[in-house]
């Protein structure tokens, strides 16, 4: 089994709504489409839920990995990867598509359980992800 698994975005809903639809910035957008083309399936990576699947039902928030103290960030690799871990079969290849932030302390977790993953467009800017993404997003009749 493969996972994609993409970050959410600082553009939300100001509404209660499952997670694929709380973020709307062009980023998620785009990686979210691929993910659903791509992918049987995907989870993002919150920085106040951890591990979302699509439908989860969750709160609009206003926070950020990127901001969080060190010791704050360990905690937060720590919880993230343990729901990997309890999220997915042992089996599975977690395949992320998420910034160095997200992922750095949440691989030797899944390395110390012996899963396997791999890492893409890690050092993309957000312009040149977006246009990855949508580049290879399979298309249903002719849209994305």
């Amino acid at each position: 089994m493969e996972v994609a698994i993409i970050t959410c975005g600082a553009d939300k809903q100001n509404i209660q709504c499952p997670a694929k639809q709380m973020y709307k910035g062009s980023l998620f957008v785009a990686s979210k489409k691929f993910a659903e083309s791509n992918y049987g399936s995907y989870c993002i990576l919150s920085a106040k839920y951890h591990v979302l699947m699509p439908d989860d039902i969750i709160e609009p928030y206003d926070m950020f990995l990127g901001k969080f103290s060190k010791q704050e960030k360990q905690e937060w690799w720590r919880i993230t990867g343990q729901q990997l871990l309890e999220k997915f079969p042992e089996d599975t290849v977690y395949h992320f598509y998420a910034g160095k932030t997200y992922i750095e302390g949440v691989l030797p977790i899944l390395d110390k359980a012996g899963r396997k993953y791999e890492c893409f467009l890690n050092n993309l800017g957000m312009g040149y992800k977006i246009q990855w993404f949508q580049q290879h997003t399979k298309r249903k009749g002719g849209l994305f």
